[in-house]
């Protein structure tokens, strides 16, 4: 690759260097760039959640989620070189995480969260973007008890989280929802791509932080 230098009407070659070299980092820089800039990819992405980790029986983390057009899970992970051997061992590992995440080319996105039959969601729909906890853990008794047990914890697990959230205990139903959801967006609408996308990352790692370990104590409690 070559700098134009049109003054002098010459051309100067770049020296090559590599990510590394010019101190750039896998987390703080390329992760960023994609991030803000994820059409860098060939495709339009639609950034859900950076660093996500919400699987059962393990900390690891990817470095980001996305959906497509089509509303299917991307994952993207970020390498700073073509590290071969690395990558395929990656790809590997994230195939064994999602297998209890079960994404889909509908508008939601669901992830374990310790509690058999009780996920948390990330929503992008056509009128809003959702950070949600379906309860449905058992039989209707027991999903009501796990609900109700939080709420007495409404407080708590509100301040917590640094915010309101809809509690919604769906009497003549099965299940309950608990959310933070910002209206006014749509994912059809690319303009409200960057909007949907600070209010996921900003949101569900400080919702799944104040319900999780809750959430087990009231599926204990409730089976006691």
């Amino acid at each position: 690759m070559y700098i134009i230098d049109k003054p002098n009407n010459s051309i100067k070659k770049i020296e090559e260097k590599t990510f590394h070299e010019l101190g750039f980092k896998e987390r703080s820089n390329l992760q960023e760039w994609i991030a803000k800039d994820p059409e860098c990819l060939g495709e339009e992405l639609l950034i859900i959640q950076k660093e996500f980790d919400g699987f059962d029986d393990t900390n690891e983390r990817l470095d980001l989620l996305a959906l497509d057009k089509q509303g299917a899970l991307v994952v993207i992970e970020n390498k700073l070189d073509d590290s071969g051997k690395d990558v395929n061992w990656q790809f590997n590992k994230v195939s064994k995480l999602f297998q209890n995440v079960s994404p889909s080319t509908d508008h939601w996105i669901s992830c374990g969260s310790g509690v058999s039959g009780c996920v948390f969601d990330f929503i992008a729909a056509t009128s809003y973007a959702d950070c949600q906890l379906t309860i449905n853990a058992g039989d209707q008794a027991e999903n009501k008890a796990i609900f109700d047990t939080l709420f007495v914890e409404k407080d708590e697990i509100e301040k917590a989280f640094g915010g309101k959230l809809s509690w919604e205990r769906l009497d003549e139903k099965k299940t309950c929802r608990i959310s933070s959801r910002k209206e006014e967006v749509s994912v059809k609408d690319k303009s409200d791509w960057e909007k949907m996308i600070k209010f996921q990352c900003d949101t569900m790692p400080r919702f799944y932080d104040a319900l999780h370990d809750r959430l087990a104590a009231a599926k204990k409690k409730a089976n006691s």
